[in-house]
């Protein structure tokens, strides 16, 4: 070896090296390019030394004067252990995130729901505590999608985002199979942007009304709308993300069949499987929180017609993860706080202006229950209450 090279030479050894370094292909399973890096570091620093490794690089050895043959020298990167399994990292999971943060005017802002309909608000009713279903977007949301609504007294739409990663088979099949996606609503335009999926609903202009031009006329109307509307939020969507919740268990909820011996007893009676009205959660967006999990509705009913017993009508939301109502939302239908047994609170609403006799919503956990219906007085809703609860608490 000879330490006396010029800085031409140097150079040269020194790009020969790099060049060869970057080319080195790694070994084995758990190697990163990062050993070639670092072979290409120890041998740049031997240069930068003066010290040129000849017999395993092949550079020509530059003699002064005469010299021993000099011993072969190798210099070889210290050994890199072999992690083990445990040792690797699983991939990180993306953090939950709701679409475009779950705002609505991020979406369609007041202006241009007016130029859909005109007057159009956003409509807070969609997303309250009394809605059918109760909370729709905070249920969504535990997805990482969104639904927001805009009406007037007479019309009005709505626009609900998923992440596609969150459908349950068939959901966009039925969409478009039955244009008629719930009691007085139209699934209309339906479209799939980046990983979300957006679906459009409208307030159906044919609901309840007999056969004619003006009617065929008013649904083609709001149906080139809908598709009008896709076309709006679409750029928002696009690079928009949705993640859902850690802890959504991405399967429904036990089937109501399960809890039929439960309701019997507490009415002392036999009742039949159903809540006796049509206003009632149901359509591709339900379909698709129940599939995941983080919704379930079960009704009965009971009309004894023999006198010797009483109506019961019953129905109640099971939402896991939604934890306690807001208080705007308790003020605003005068809900008192109420002790139930085996629940974390409760509040209960008696004499709603909507013909159910009594509400009650408690936390168990954190899952909400919203429980209401007519035919019992308050002590044996306050019984069925903390019966669920404790079927609840039996299941987790």
């Amino acid at each position: 070896m000879n330490d006396e090279l010029t800085p031409e030479e140097r150079a040269a050894l020194r790009a020969r090296i790099v060049g060869a370094a970057r080319e080195i292909t790694p070994v084995g399973a758990h190697r990163g390019a990062w050993i070639a890096g670092s072979i290409a570091a120890v041998l740049v620093v031997g240069i930068a030394g003066g010290v040129a490794v000849t017999s395993t690089l092949g550079a020509p050895q530059v003699a002064t004067s005469p010299s021993p043959t000099p011993t072969a020298s190798i210099v070889e990167p210290a050994p890199t252990p072999t992690p083990s399994a445990s040792s690797v990292s699983p991939p990180e999971r993306p953090e939950p995130a709701v679409v475009l943060g779950g705002r609505c005017e991020a979406l369609l802002d007041a202006d241009e729901a007016g130029g859909f309909i005109p007057e159009a608000v956003a409509s807070p009713f969609a997303n309250s505590s009394q809605s059918t279903p109760p909370r729709q977007n905070d249920m969504l949301g535990l997805l990482g999608g969104l639904s927001c609504a805009w009406s007037t007294d007479q019309d009005g739409f709505s626009v609900t985002v998923v992440p596609s990663a969150a459908l349950p088979d068939g959901t966009v099949d039925a969409w478009r199979a039955d244009e008629r996606c719930g009691p007085g609503e139209l699934c209309l335009a339906e479209k799939t942007i980046g990983d979300l999926w957006v679906g459009v609903n409208w307030w159906d202009p044919a609901y309840n009304r007999d056969p004619s031009p003006e009617v065929t006329a008013a649904v083609e109307r709001v149906r080139a709308a809908a598709q009008d509307v896709l076309s709006t939020v679409e750029p928002r969507l696009a690079g928009a993300v949705g993640v859902p919740r850690d802890e959504v268990a991405g399967a429904p909820l036990p089937a109501c069949a399960e809890l039929d011996a439960l309701v019997s007893d507490w009415a002392g009676a036999d009742v039949e499987t159903g809540y006796p009205s049509d206003n009632v959660a149901s359509g591709p967006v339900w379909d698709i929180a129940v599939a995941a999990g983080v919704a379930r509705f079960c009704g009965w009913s009971s009309y004894p017609t023999d006198g010797s017993g009483r109506a019961l009508a019953l129905g109640f939301y099971t939402q896991p993860l939604l934890g306690e109502p807001a208080a705007a939302d308790l003020e605003e239908r005068s809900m008192r706080p109420i002790d139930i047994p085996g629940t974390s609170a409760a509040w209960i609403e008696d004499g709603a202006p909507n013909g159910v006799s009594t509400t009650i919503i408690a936390v168990v956990g954190e899952t909400r229950l919203t429980v209401y219906g007519n035919g019992r007085d308050t002590g044996e809703w306050v019984d069925l209450v903390s019966r669920l609860a404790a079927d609840l608490d039996l299941a987790a």
